[in-house]
């Protein structure tokens, strides 16, 4: 029982030694850490004109909403 309250001490020591480390790492630092990056959002315009050759590369189910969408004008057609 004592030798495992020996060992729990020297983990307990040993982490508080850990964390002056860290304090005086940061002090050193200047307090500063990196800030994280930012991603830049780029929303992309809708696509309204639409090539011949570029129909011919959808699935089916992405054609036909691309052409009924030309049908009421919504997209426009160019050759």
């Amino acid at each position: 029982m004592l030798i495992l309250l020996g060992v729990g001490l020297k983990i307990i020591q040993i982490l508080v030694e850990i964390l002056i480390y860290l304090e005086i790492l940061e002090q050193m630092m200047g307090g500063c850490r990196m800030a994280a990056k930012k991603k830049e959002v780029y929303i992309m315009p809708r696509k309204i004109y639409w090539h011949l050759y570029s129909l011919q590369n959808l699935n089916s189910e992405k054609f036909i909403k691309v052409v009924n969408k030309v049908l009421r004008k919504e997209y426009m057609l160019i050759k």
